[in-house]
C-alpha cells in the first residue's frame, strides 16, 4: 500500500488555508465517489474531529479502532476506501450543508489556532497520549481521505 501525498500541518496557516479552500468547492449536490454518507454528513463527520466533547464512540468501537484501525487511522498507510466509517461517527440524518460547511471551517481555524503547543498534552478520545506528528495526521489524513471521496 502506498503512502498518501497529502498536505500536512493544520497548524500551519497556509495548510489549514489548503483544506478551507477544498472545502469550499463542496456544494450540497457533490455525490461521493465511494461510500454511502451525503456532502452534509460527510462534513458533520469530519467536523467531530476538530472539537472537544465530540461524541466518543462505545467501547466496542474504541477497542476495534485501537486494535485494528490504529496503523491506518495515525499511520502512514492511506484509509481504503473500503475502510467503514465507525457507526458512532455516521451522522444520522442529513444535516444542513451550509452549517456543516461552517462549522467544519470553524473547527480547523479552531484547531489552527490552538497551535501545535495545546495538543503536547491533549489525549487523544481513543489513543490516549499521542505524538504531535500523530495528532497532525489524525487531523489531515482524515480530512483529506474524505475530501477526496467526493472530488475535492
Amino acid at each position: 500500500m502506498s503512502v498518501l501525498n497529502y498536505q500536512t500541518n493544520i497548524f500551519d496557516k497556509k495548510i489549514a488555508i489548503h483544506y478551507i479552500d477544498r472545502i469550499n468547492k463542496l456544494e450540497a449536490s457533490t455525490a461521493p465517489l465511494w461510500g454511502k454518507m451525503n456532502c452534509a454528513q460527510m462534513l458533520s463527520h469530519c467536523s467531530g474531529a476538530f472539537y472537544e466533547g465530540s461524541k466518543k464512540p462505545s467501547l466496542f468501537w474504541r477497542l476495534r479502532i485501537y486494535f485494528f484501525a490504529r496503523s491506518v487511522v495515525i499511520g502512514k498507510k492511506p484509509y481504503p476506501r473500503s475502510m467503514k466509517t465507525a457507526g458512532d461517527f455516521i451522522p444520522s440524518s442529513a444535516s444542513d450543508f451550509e452549517a456543516e460547511k461552517l462549522r467544519l471551517i470553524n473547527g480547523i481555524e479552531r484547531v489552527q489556532k490552538l497551535g501545535p503547543d495545546y495538543f503536547l498534552t491533549k489525549k487523544h478520545p481513543i489513543f490516549g497520549k499521542i505524538s504531535l506528528q500523530n495528532w497532525d495526521t489524525f487531523f489531515t489524513k482524515h480530512l483529506d481521505h474524505h475530501l477526496r471521496q467526493f472530488g475535492v
